[in-house]
């Protein structure tokens, strides 16, 4: 059991990142205050960029572990401890240390093991929640795409509906309009036929008129002379 001793209240009296005077905790590798998710939670901040697990709460005098976010009642009960926030921090901190770092020391060795493994592998596990994230972000865009290139896909077919449409329909205004041409073509021709046929007919009418015309004139001559 580690030696009791006071902890100089006006020493540990801000966090170290935002100056915040409430809340604080003290992480147990290197001494340092910070504030706890109540404030900003600048003690998580540097569990993430030290990797940094323990921590004691000021206010409840509890230890934590940030890789397992609960707190670390077995590390309590091993070492005897009902009033952690009373011992010296350089001696607690450097024995919970040793235990931590050395799975010999303690009979939950093994424990100790995996626990600083998943403390190894935390950038890992926070990568892959970005991977994650990034492939749900990466999904969603693609399910977007999809929706827009079946949509254009659709608009592509109708239009290439419409031009197939639109060529039967020309195909078929382009026969009928020969036929119109070829109707029109012969009517024309009999028509010419039946012109040519009526101007003969006038010539010979206007002829034999002509005729008729000559005949009476020269009768009227004729019986002037026998008058006489």
């Amino acid at each position: 059991m580690f030696p009791i001793t006071t902890i100089d209240a006006t020493v540990l009296q801000k966090c170290s990142e935002c100056d915040a005077e409430k809340n604080l905790c003290i992480c147990l590798s290197c001494n340092l205050l910070f504030c706890d998710h109540i404030e900003e939670d600048h003690i998580f901040s540097h569990f993430i960029s030290t990797q940094h697990a323990y921590g004691m709460n000021l206010k409840e005098k509890k230890i934590f572990n940030l890789s397992l976010d609960k707190y670390d009642n077995d590390f309590i009960q091993k070492n005897n401890c009902t009033q952690l926030v009373e011992y010296p921090f350089d001696d607690f901190i450097s024995n919970m240390i040793t235990d931590y770092n050395d799975p010999l020391i303690t009979d939950n060795g093994s424990e100790r093991i995996v626990e600083k493994e998943k403390l190894m592998n935390i950038d890992l596990i926070k990568n892959l929640e970005d991977l994650r994230n990034e492939n749900k972000s990466l999904s969603t865009t693609i399910d977007g795409l999809t929706q827009e290139k079946e949509k254009q896909d659709k608009q592509l077919n109708e239009i290439h509906q419409n031009l197939v449409n639109e060529r039967a329909t020309n195909k078929q205004l382009e026969k009928r309009f020969n036929k119109n041409l070829e109707d029109l073509g012969n009517e024309n021709k009999y028509l010419s036929t039946t012109i040519d046929g009526l101007t003969q007919e006038k010539e010979k009418q206007d002829k034999q008129l002509n005729e008729i015309q000559q005949n009476l004139v020269n009768e009227r001559a004729t019986n002037k002379q026998l008058e006489k």
